[in-house]
């Protein structure tokens, strides 16, 4: 089984980086993203909340179309706290974990709230710890995609995190250090087989709830 990158183009094989000095405008971020089938919504500035209604997309994804409305829509009617209309570049980008991606597999995370979390999580993908970033230190967020959607459970101060869920991605602001998450490793999204880690513990959830 092949990985995939997020590229520009499909056909590049080299891996797109995020300088973390610069903000990406949201329709480039979209685009990066979208070359692998990744969906993403926008989030409030400096947040982790979405700034639009995104229950509906919860199990089943939005369209390309919909997805650049969301993002035309939400700069037009978000306010920050002085009133001031919020620039489309200012926003946060949130990724729509658990849909199912180009190469076939669905994205997961595996989300770690302290040093030792993070440090178990590196530890057990080992080589497989390709997409790594953190929003501050002592945390950090491992992407990895599943033949199936997972359940959403915690495990010993880590989050492992699919269908149902959104993740913010990496160059967006986070809330409390006021700086871009910045990556620690942008490699491919690897392809994870379910009892490949047996202790992550990763079930399907019911097929009854998959809709892509």
């Amino acid at each position: 089984s092949t990985p995939i990158s997020i590229n520009r183009k499909e056909n590049m094989t080299e891996t797109v980086e995020f300088q973390p000095a610069k903000r990406y405008a949201l329709k480039e971020a979209m685009d990066l993203f979208h070359c692998c089938g990744i969906k993403c919504i926008p989030a409030k500035p400096q947040s982790k909340v979405p700034a639009v209604n995104w229950k509906a997309y919860r199990l089943s994804p939005p369209s390309m179309s919909e997805i650049r409305d969301m993002f035309d829509q939400s700069g037009q009617r978000y306010d920050d706290s002085d009133g001031n209309p919020v620039e489309p570049e200012q926003y946060n980008v949130a990724v729509l974990l658990g849909h199912r991606m180009k190469n076939g597999y669905y994205l997961a995370e595996y989300d770690a709230d302290d040093k030792v979390a993070f440090e178990r999580g590196l530890k057990l993908f080992g080589d497989k710890a390709t997409f790594v970033y953190q929003g501050q230190e002592g945390h950090g967020k491992i992407w990895f995609s599943t033949p199936v959607p997972v359940k959403n459970k915690t495990r010993r101060g880590a989050e492992i995190r699919s269908l149902g869920t959104i993740t913010i991605a990496p160059d967006s602001i986070h809330p409390t250090t006021r700086n871009p998450y910045k990556y620690i490793k942008n490699g491919a999204i690897p392809k994870i087989e379910l009892d490949e880690i047996p202790e992550l513990e990763l079930e399907p959830v019911s097929p009854d709830t998959i809709y892509d």
